[in-house]
């Protein structure tokens, strides 16, 4: 402890080689910092550790821990008790007799079983008796004679202001022995021990982070049980704003969740139970410096199977073919190849980040077999086609759709492919002259990048000129080659009707899931694509199938 301002906690660590291995968590007695693991990774038991470590080295009221094993009743109590009494329930190593009937339930045991928390009960009972101390308090200091002092807002008015601020088509009423709950626009109300489990959630995580003194350390045991995630980041904020005298160590499996926070944060791999002594945890801060975005990185790091940087955005198509194609992966969206490029390179060339097995897919995008090559090496993969959405303009997966659109008469179901291959070729015919000219804006873009002097002997401004003029010439010859010979390649694909080929070209912006849903499904556009994104999110096996026979096969070098 090297300062009164500073908890300072030692995590005993895992190693193989070296015995009494530890790491140092520090935060100030104001700060919050994320820790975030996997299932199974030892949160809970960490946080029973961190709970005991600072009770026996600064006192068993400087720590208060929320567990995330919660059991929320809130049974509006049948007797009054005192606010110090009703105080002591809920602080570790209880002396009260309303509480000892739990304490098995708070305080780890000597085997460390399953913990449940079912403290909602005294939790309700401490804020009836505050919220009566205060109002007794204030009537107590009446005195006529001076003007009327402004009665101090209870832990029960605050919490009411917050529970409807999270929750605002709600409102909350208390009085000296009931609490309950209305819509608000209904009239009838209803005892908060018949509100929803979000409900009864919300009005208890506001009273636990209400109740500790200040300068307490708060140890929030998985904050996401029993909340939507539209609610979980708004009422965290608040939380945070009502104890700026507390410390707070959160420890959470939601890597979006903590990825959104600002604080230290510290990836959680894995648990070793030792009966002999302490238990140990792989735990590692999360690297300063970082390539990436601290949302990406905290990602990567807390996620047990190796991570795939893929096009797109979140709950984009790209996303929903990825997940579901790839599910022992990872999958990150990072908007664009050139994104998905840097991100696996970033990894992969980070010294923090070497044991993270990452690669990337990224779209066709007319790259030539030189530069698939390049990218191979580099653990990145391109589509054999276009863009993404050109998988679904391909036969077998034509033929998936339709049978999953109840075509089951054969002939019925080749003339509707037929129908959709027709137009296609029709577009395409129409429009080649578009993809060659597309295809030409890139390849110069890509020849001119390269277009850069390796040789330090070029000192002069002649040499310079002479330099340039040369790949000049050199650019110039072999792009009208490359040019023709993609003219003749696209011509002889359409004569051929060679679809399959031809979808490497096809970049039919906003015209191939149309083609598709109008045809075969009798669907809008937007219907379609969230049919289609549906079917993978439930893990259709035929779809799945037959998308993942037209995509790279990943190496997993883990």
């Amino acid at each position: 402890m090297t300062s009164e301002n500073l908890f300072e906690i030692s995590v005993p660590l895992i190693n193989e080689t070296t015995k009494n291995v530890s790491t140092k968590i520090t935060l100030d007695k104001r700060e919050a910092i994320y820790i975030v693991g996997a299932n199974g990774s030892g949160k809970t038991h960490l946080a029973r550790y961190i709970e005991q470590y600072i009770i026996q080295n600064y006192g068993k009221y400087k720590t208060y821990r929320i567990n995330a094993h919660r059991a929320i009743f809130l049974n509006i109590p049948q007797t009054q008790m005192k606010e110090a009494q009703a105080k002591q329930a809920l602080l570790p190593n209880p002396i009260s007799q309303l509480s000892r009937k739990n304490q098995a339930n708070r305080l780890t045991s000597q085997f460390g079983q399953l913990e449940f928390y079912n403290d909602s009960d005294e939790l309700l009972q401490y804020l009836f008796s505050q919220s009566h101390s205060i109002a007794t308090n204030f009537y107590n200091d009446y005195n006529p004679n001076r003007p009327p002092l402004q009665k101090p807002t209870s832990k029960l008015e605050q919490l009411q202001s917050i529970f409807e601020k999270i929750l605002p088509n709600k409102q909350l009423e208390h009085t000296i022995d009931t609490i309950r709950i209305k819509d608000t626009d209904k009239e009838d109300y209803y005892p908060i021990i018949e509100a929803s489990e979000g409900e009864r959630s919300v009005f208890y995580l506001i009273g636990q982070i209400l109740f500790p003194d200040p300068g307490t350390l708060i140890i929030f045991d998985e904050p996401e049980q029993h909340l939507h995630p539209s609610i979980l980041t708004p009422l965290w904020n608040e939380l945070k704003k009502i104890r700026p005298d507390c410390a707070f160590i959160t420890i959470s499996h939601d890597l979006n969740f903590i990825a959104n926070q600002a604080g230290k944060k510290y990836i959680l791999k894995k648990y070793q139970r030792n009966f002999s002594e302490s238990d140990k945890w792989d735990i590692k801060a999360l690297p300063d410096n970082m390539p990436l975005s601290e949302e990406i990185v905290t990602l990567i790091l807390g996620s047990r199977r190796p991570i795939l940087f893929v096009e797109g955005q979140e709950n984009s198509l790209d996303q929903a073919v990825y997940r579901a194609c790839y599910p022992e992966w990872t999958i990150i969206p990072s908007n664009s190849c050139t994104e998905v490029i840097h991100a696996v390179n970033s990894l992969n060339n980070h010294p923090s980040l070497t044991r993270i097995n990452c690669a990337g897919i990224v779209d066709a995008d007319y790259r030539g077999t030189d530069e698939i090559q390049k990218l191979n090496n580099q653990n990145i993969y391109v589509l054999n086609v276009l863009e993404i959405e050109n998988l679904f303009l391909l036969y077998d997966v034509l033929e998936s759709i339709a049978e999953l659109e109840q075509y089951n008469d054969k002939t019925e179901k080749e003339n509707l492919i037929q129908e959709i291959t027709s137009q296609l070729l029709d577009t395409i015919n129409k429009n080649r002259n578009s993809y060659i000219v597309e295809y030409g804006k890139l390849q110069l873009g890509r020849s001119f990048s390269k277009l850069s002097p390796s040789d330090d002997k070029i000192k002069k401004q002649e040499s310079l000129i002479e330099f340039f003029n040369k790949s000049l010439d050199e650019l110039k010859n072999s792009f009208q080659e490359d040019l023709q010979k993609t003219e003749y390649n696209i011509n002889k694909a359409i004569e051929e009707k060679n679809i399959k080929e031809l979808l490497k070209w096809y970049n039919g912006k906003g015209e191939r899931l149309s083609i598709i849903s109008k045809i075969l499904t009798k669907q809008k556009k937007e219907d379609f694509l969230k049919w289609i994104k549906r079917l993978l999110e439930n893990s259709n096996e035929n779809l799945i199938d037959v998308l993942k026979k037209h995509l790279p096969e990943i190496k997993n070098n883990v």
